[in-house]
Formats: structure tokens, sequence, C-alpha cells
């Protein structure tokens, strides 16, 4: 079902939280109960596994064809989290680290990683170093994660790892590569957008398209909010955005 070879990549996947049954309370069910969300199941995140909390998680298990009783087990468990196992296998070394880090920017959009508004849940726990709530707008730590992970894989240092579009993208300005009005755009590069001080989002580019970039972003929406609920493919206008052209170090 999973392929593991060096295996989590760039972080670890929520731990089992025990054979919780009827009338548990406490962490692990609340984090059951965001996984259940996350899984289109309307349920309270109270901490409290009452009747709807069960309920939900025995159609989860139905759905998913594993055996159930009352009470959670390992392997509805793994079926809960295998979203974000997924994206935490090692995936084959591309051409250069930017590919690389697009390659698992894409396997976090095909998973469906978004957040519990207001910026919380496990996706966002998993980019911002275990953190979450309001105050963590997380398309920066969604670009970190990826890179993080794309240079385990290639055993080289990426961009800094940082919560924070601005500072990656001072980090970019420093070694020269940050330029405005770009052209021959590299698939993996990094958008910014400037905002009043300093930037306000950050995301991978796919593809260039003329004076238009497809992109992939976390904490965003269709509309292209910075404080969006989910990873998103989306197009920009380049003249909206500057771009952080090749932060490989095997290309420096």
């Amino acid at each position: 079902m999973i392929k593991r070879s060096i295996f989590p990549v760039g972080g670890e996947p929520p731990a089992y939280p025990g054979d919780l049954k009827i009338m548990s309370q406490g962490s692990g069910v609340r984090l059951l109960q965001e996984l259940l969300v996350l899984q289109e199941f309307p349920v309270l995140v109270d901490g409290v596994m009452g009747k709807g909390t069960l309920g939900a998680l025995q159609a989860f298990a139905k759905k998913s064809k594993q055996l159930m009783d009352e009470c959670l087990n390992n392997g509805v468990w793994t079926y809960l989290i295998l979203p974000m196992l997924n994206c935490l296998v090692e995936l084959p070394q591309a051409k250069s680290l930017e590919a690389t880090a697009l390659s698992y920017a894409q396997r976090h959009l095909n998973a469906g990683a978004r957040e519990i508004p207001p910026n919380t849940g496990p996706w966002v726990r998993l980019y911002c170093g275990g953190k979450d709530g309001r105050p963590y707008a997380w398309c920066a730590g969604f670009v970190s994660f990826c890179i993080r992970q794309a240079a385990i894989v290639h055993k080289v240092r990426g961009v800094p790892n940082s919560l924070s579009s601005t500072v990656i993208a001072n980090w970019g300005k420093r070694q020269g590569l940050l330029v405005s009005d770009a052209f021959g755009i590299a698939p993996g590069a990094l958008f910014v957008v400037p905002g009043k001080r300093g930037y306000v989002h950050i995301g991978f580019v796919k593809e260039q398209l003329g004076r238009s970039i497809v992109t992939i972003e976390g904490n965003s929406n269709e509309a292209g909010s910075a404080e969006g609920i989910k990873v998103i493919e989306r197009v920009r206008l380049l003249s909206t955005v500057d771009v952080i052209m090749g932060y490989s170090p095997e290309g420096k």
C-alpha cells in the first residue's frame, strides 16, 4: 500500500492515539475528530468521543473497508492518516532540487492538504513545526517543508526553514536570486507576493505561460488569498509577483 524507503521524509505523521472509545476524552480524540473533518465528516472538534464522533468513525471504517467494533484501531487509523503518509515517502531524485520540491508539492496537492479554519489541524502542524492556530499563516511553512523534503533526497541544503514569506524572499535577494518581471522560469522556482511591509505570500511555480504562471501554493484559495484554507493549483499574473530563480546549491 505504501512504498517506504527513507520514511518518513521531512516530518512525522500523527501518532496513533490508542484504542479510543465512547466517552474517551483529550488531545487524541481531538486529533481523531480533526482527521474525520478532513475526510468530510462534519463532527464537532471538542475532544470528547460522543455518539456523533463514534458514528462518523464507524462510517469511515465502513467506507475504507476496515473492520471496527466500538473503538478505534490501528487499521482504521492508518487509513485516516494515509493521505499524509503518502506525502512523507521518499520520491525519486529529479534533475534539480527545485524539480524534486515541486514533485513533493504536487503530492501534497493531490493528497488534499488543507486546514481546519482558522489555520489549525494536522496538515498545518506538519508544515509549522507542530504549531497551529490563527497566527500561523502556513504558506511559507508549506514551501519550506516541501523543499526540506527535497533537500533530504538530494542531500543538500535548501532555502531557510521559515514560516515567513519575507524571510525567504530576503534570503533570495541576498543570494541574487530574487527578480521582478521574470522570464524563463524553471518549474519549482518560488514566487512571492509583495505587500505593504515585506512579502505576504509564497508558493511554487509549476509552469510559465507567457505573462502568467501556474502555481502550487498553500494557505490559499481560488481567489489567491494569502489566508485561504488549502494547497491549491491556480494561475497568477507575473506582474503581481517577484520570483526566486534557482535556489538549488547544485546550480551555483
